[in-house]
């Protein structure tokens, strides 16, 4: 055994009662709570490491801190992200809409001149050429059917493409009217 100078009897090693990289793990991971999860990667590392020394308490501790504080920002991360894309979607859908919309108004307003210039509706093939150039948001064109005399419908075959299903947008006109019914 080894003396230090100046030092009466033998040197003993005393272990350690506290784990310095665990009370820094638990701090960096409760400090990350509070900083919205910034600093809580790094707690959940520096406690992950301070898991195999002892005493682990707080090693314990900053390790479920810092996953809680690494999970929560990620999960609102992820809400947000998709509401945004969920938002961005609709205001995208709602756009198109608006060109189907669009569409339909020009060919009311070309229907309607037909009308006027010959005091009766288009038949089906007449109307249909008269709209063959105004396309609905998914870029396929107006369908237009004369229901009786002075009523029609502008119709728009919808994303599948295909008339007459659920999917499709209609709208019917009086063909005396400026307006909708």
């Amino acid at each position: 055994m080894s003396q230090l100078p100046g030092a009466s009897g033998p040197t003993t090693y005393v272990q350690p009662r506290s784990n310095g990289l665990a009370i820094a793990g638990f701090v960096t991971s409760l400090v990350g709570i509070v900083t919205c999860g910034l600093l809580c990667p790094i707690g959940l590392i520096l406690s992950f490491i301070a898991l195999f020394r002892r005493p682990r308490g707080f090693a314990v501790a900053g390790f479920i801190i810092g996953i809680v504080g690494t999970l929560i920002p990620l999960v609102i991360f992820l809400i947000w992200g998709a509401a945004v894309f969920a938002i961005f979607g609709l205001a995208v859908a709602a756009s198109g809409g608006l060109q189907t919309l669009q569409s339909m108004t020009t060919a009311e307003t070309r229907i309607h001149t037909a009308y006027a210039e010959h005091t009766s509706l288009p038949t089906d093939d007449d109307g249909d050429a008269l709209i063959d150039d105004l396309p609905d948001q998914w870029h396929h064109t107006l369908r237009y059917h004369r229901l009786s005399p002075t009523r029609y419908e502008l119709r728009s075959a919808g994303a599948d493409g295909t008339f007459d299903t659920p999917d499709d947008i209609t709208k019917t006109f009086t063909g005396t009217d400026t307006g909708s019914e």
